[in-house]
């Protein structure tokens, strides 16, 4: 049974269901109106290419230089893992299925997403600067795109295949949901191929080395800046793009 306490007939009808409305999702007026004076910076890209690590140096780095851009801090019904940001809700703070059911119905999501049993989602009050940045899955990006942000840009991360291979072999035990991720991060990797001309998407590369994280920051605030970055240049994303599905499909392959 779900941590929540719901039963698991229950929640499964909860899942079918949101999982038909996702492509087709908008926030109410209550809320897109309410994001007009809202920047998002959304980081983008496959487990294994160190989002997190890269989305807290983004808010390290930040707060030494004075300029303040704010974690977005979404709700889950999974429990709470160690890399979700401090003002996240999860199972262990008592959200349920109904919850975001509800909040699906009355269009009071930004957006969300269903990976694998679970749901994925933020509130309006997820948002709490003019400045943001945070993770999301496929589905979840169109949401915010679509939601009334004065400004929403995606920071695709990419990194090299060897890197991102081994990068995934070390995550792949913490993850009990391992496998939709890894689902979530080729759906991804297509959307960053089909988009990758758009203004709105900047791909960001991590360099290999323990400093990979600090360095893409930099390039990330930049985009958050809207200053000069360096930048790769779209014929290179798409190699490391494919690169990265080569990745995901060997380690994929190896766990079955």
């Amino acid at each position: 049974m779900p941590a929540t306490g719901e039963s698991p007939e229950y929640v499964q009808n909860i899942l079918e269901s949101l999982r038909s409305k996702k492509r087709t999702y908008l926030s109410g007026e209550h809320v897109t109106d309410s994001l007009g004076a809202t920047s998002l910076t959304i980081l983008a890209g496959p487990i294994g290419v160190q989002k997190n690590e890269t989305r807290r140096e983004v808010i390290r780095i930040s707060d030494e230089e004075d300029y303040t851009i704010a974690e977005v801090n979404p709700t889950y019904t999974r429990a709470r893992h160690l890399d979700d940001p401090i003002g996240a809700r999860t199972a262990n703070e008592g959200v349920t299925f109904e919850e975001l059911n509800d909040a699906v119905i009355n269009g009071s999501l930004v957006n969300f997403d269903v990976i694998g049993d679970n749901i994925e989602a933020t509130y309006r009050s997820g948002f709490p600067g003019r400045y943001n940045i945070g993770s999301a899955p496929t589905d979840s990006i169109l949401h915010m795109m679509n939601a009334g942000f004065y400004d929403c840009n995606v920071a695709f991360m990419v990194t090299d295949g060897e890197t991102h291979e081994r990068q995934l072999r070390t995550e792949r035990a913490t993850y009990p949901d391992f496998i939709p991720r890894v689902i979530d991060g080729l759906e991804l990797l297509e959307f960053a191929r089909m988009n990758i001309q758009s203004n709105w998407l900047h791909a960001v590369e991590i360099p290999s080395g323990l400093d990979g994280p600090t360095k893409a920051a930099r390039k990330v605030i930049n985009i958050v800046r809207h200053q000069t970055s360096e930048i790769i240049s779209d014929d290179q994303a798409l190699h490391y793009i494919g690169e990265m599905w080569d990745a995901l499909q060997r380690v994929v392959h190896d766990v079955h």
